[in-house]
């Protein structure tokens, strides 16, 4: 791996997913524990919607009062109103300022984050393509768009149908940065002129994203006993042979699927573990390949 060729691929992307500025960072970052994350929303909560109600209550008052402003006859129902606004916005000003306080001191508590960066193909294509990595087993490697060959799981027909309708699955073929990644599809062909797909997807409903698919797939022609329990020893688990083809699920995250754990994180130290990632990434994909070569 060349650190610094590589360093500057991964900050271009970085940049497209607008992760060089803090507030996109603190935005995606996450902590350690599902308990941790639902006591940092709950915080997050109070201090954005009692801070947005502290403005809202200060304009009404403000709107009230402009009228009355120059003139002596001051209506005590108006004045009274007034000052029930002003005592409001205080509360929450003050609701405000202390769950932001918490939440600061919380966030100082827990210095160590997650990330988890979901890459579309533009991105994971050039990290291969373009990272310098000696691959033994693997010729040569390209993105393909989704077949819409999905397992749909934990989300209802109605929404599904809704889904379909919108051609959400081709979002990140389009390279938009700023979304929910639906799918990648990848062909990897190996040196020995062997081709296999790595694909991945998620559905998004009611605001939660469902992970879809995270498939190994294979011709059947080339597939032998001997290559598929080594697939299995490495965890890769059968599912089904359609249309020649045999379908292996992911034991891991799909490719395309970064996680990251950093103490107090900036946009280098991001660059710095994820450097990290990618070589084991890439190792793992040429391990694949020397198991499907034989």
């Amino acid at each position: 791996m060349q650190g610094s060729k590589n360093a500057k691929i991964l900050e271009e992307i970085l940049i497209k997913y607008s992760m060089n500025k803090r507030f996109f960072r603190w935005q995606n970052q996450k902590f350690l524990s599902k308990k941790l994350n639902r006591i940092y929303w709950i915080l997050k909560f109070f201090w954005i919607i009692f801070g947005v109600l502290t403005f809202i209550f200060l304009i009404i008052s403000f709107i009230i009062i402009m009228p009355t402003r120059y003139s002596n006859n001051i209506d005590k129902q108006e004045n009274f109103a007034h000052f029930q606004l002003l005592y409001t916005a205080a509360f929450c000003a003050g609701v405000a300022i202390i769950s932001a306080l918490v939440c600061f001191v919380f966030c100082k508590l827990n210095p160590e984050k997650k990330f988890v960066l979901d890459f579309n193909s533009w991105s994971v294509n050039k990290i291969v393509n373009e990272s310098g990595f000696q691959f033994q087993y693997l010729k040569n490697f390209e993105s393909l768009a989704s077949n819409n060959e999905l397992k749909i799981q934990k989300v209802d027909k109605l929404a599904w149908s809704e889904i379909k309708s919108e051609n959400l699955e081709f979002l990140f073929d389009f390279f938009t940065f700023q979304t929910t990644n639906i799918s990648t599809h990848f062909k990897i062909t190996t040196s020995k002129d062997i081709i296999f797909y790595l694909k991945y997807s998620k559905l998004p409903e009611n605001f939660r994203v469902y992970e879809n698919e995270n498939f190994l797939i294979i011709d059947s022609e080339f597939l032998n006993k001997d290559r598929k329990i080594a697939l299995e020893n490495k965890g890769f688990k059968f599912w089904k042979e359609k249309e020649s083809k045999i379908y292996f699920w992911n034991p891991g995250p799909g490719f395309n699927i970064f996680e990251i754990q950093i103490n107090n994180p900036s946009f280098l130290s991001i660059i710095e573990k994820l450097e990290e990632q990618v070589e084991i990434k890439l190792k793992e994909l040429d391990q694949i390949a020397k198991i499907i070569n034989g």
